[in-house]
């Protein structure tokens, strides 16, 4: 490697920024539920500079199956460089939905860019503000899914109907 090319790669590395991550926990990203039920994503925001102070967490749809509710804006702390904090979002799928809908969307996570730390004396929200709703986003999606009782009347059902046809083909 010549040293203009390495040169390149180092200057190039250090103006390439992660930014702030947003990372599904467990159960993931992609929920399934029985109508009437309540699921829920759990996530972890990082920070990497500057002061992170979250406003919002969304569930972002066309199809919605439910109403979505933020648990993690209203006790998510300010975010120094490289902290991070955990957090959820509930989603209570409509009890009138039919099984097999699938809800695709986006979790937004809306938040503030601070160059100074709120609890430091000489905050002020608007000298110290760099960047006002910001958003993270990643991909998520609610399933919902047959009650147990007529998944198992469905494959009894199914089971039938295939005795029955090869009853026919054996006659």
């Amino acid at each position: 490697m010549t040293i203009r090319t390495l040169t390149f790669f180092l200057l190039a590395a250090g103006l390439l920024h992660a930014g702030p991550s947003l990372i599904f926990l467990s159960p993931g990203n992609s929920l399934t539920g029985l109508p009437g039920e309540t699921v829920f994503w759990n996530i972890r925001v990082t920070n990497d500079a500057d002061y992170m102070f979250i406003t919002q967490l969304d569930y972002q749809t066309l199809v919605p199956v439910g109403t979505f509710t933020d648990l993690f804006s209203g006790t998510a702390p300010m975010l120094g460089p490289g902290e991070s904090a955990d957090g959820s979002g509930q989603y209570v799928i409509d009890p009138a939905v039919p099984p097999g809908y699938i809800s695709q969307g986006s979790l937004v996570v809306t938040y503030d860019l601070y160059s100074l730390d709120m609890y430091d004396p000489d905050f002020d929200p608007g000298a110290d503000l760099i960047v006002s709703n910001a958003t993270l986003s990643a991909f998520a999606q609610v399933t919902v899914t047959p009650e147990p009782a007529t998944m198992w009347m469905a494959l009894a059902g199914a089971g039938l109907a295939a005795l029955g046809a090869w009853r026919r083909i054996r006659a």
